[in-house]
């Protein structure tokens, strides 16, 4: 089992299946698919008894992160996050939980001889909007977000970013991250064997549990 990332298909807003070209445009992504392409070559060495799973997940969430979602659970709860630009802005993701999941019923609790790609995402991926409400939903948090057209974001960004807007997230390269979609297609995974564990309202309930329903951390 090899855990990649959805780096390797670099950034745009076209649809990305396991089909799809990579062409990484990061430096991370380029590593990830350069390790994807090693281990190719020792599944290939014994290609009859070597079974290789590559994960491709989207972001990855639950208690620990301290990542992406944790930080926009605190941006809603203090009410400093907005929408930049869009709010249709894909954003692919999977509950650590059930990745892990994933995981068992690949490598321990079935025999899959050969190689095999698999984006772990939810499917249909969900946008930064509905991502924001569920989250809000499952911690009985009430917020109205504001939506900041880009012609008013990014000469802010470029304004403020070099005197300490990028503190704040206000930098012309991470609000322009923030409206490009990580559009990652997991219909392979839904259409497996496999059966996924949570709904993604659940995701937020079992993650806020497991925080004492004291936040999402």
């Amino acid at each position: 089992m090899f855990t990649s990332s959805i780096a390797p298909y670099g950034a745009a807003e076209e649809l990305k299946t396991e089909e799809t070209l990579p062409t990484p445009n990061t430096p991370y992504g380029i590593s990830k698919f350069v390790a994807e392409k090693i281990h190719d070559k020792w599944q290939i060495v014994d290609k009859d008894k070597r079974e290789l799973t590559i994960v491709r997940p989207g972001i990855v969430y639950g208690k620990g992160e301290h990542g992406n979602m944790t930080r926009l659970y605190k941006g809603q709860k203090k009410r400093y996050f907005f929408y930049a630009g869009r709010k249709d802005t894909i954003k692919a993701c999977i509950y650590v939980k059930e990745l892990v999941r994933f995981f068992k019923y690949r490598m321990i609790d079935n025999d899959f001889v050969g190689v095999d790609i698999y984006n772990c995402t939810f499917e249909p991926a969900y946008n930064i909007q509905q991502i924001c409400e569920t989250m809000q939903k499952a911690t009985d948090m009430k917020r109205h977000i504001m939506l900041i057209p880009s012609w008013i974001l990014m000469p802010a960004a470029y304004i403020f970013g070099p005197i300490g807007g990028k503190k704040l997230g206000i930098h012309p390269a991470r609000v322009k991250k923030l409206m490009v979609s990580t559009n990652i297609c997991g219909k392979k995974l839904a259409a497996s064997d496999y059966k996924f564990h949570y709904s993604f309202e659940d995701t937020f309930r079992d993650w806020f549990e497991d925080c004492n329903r004291e936040g999402l951390f």
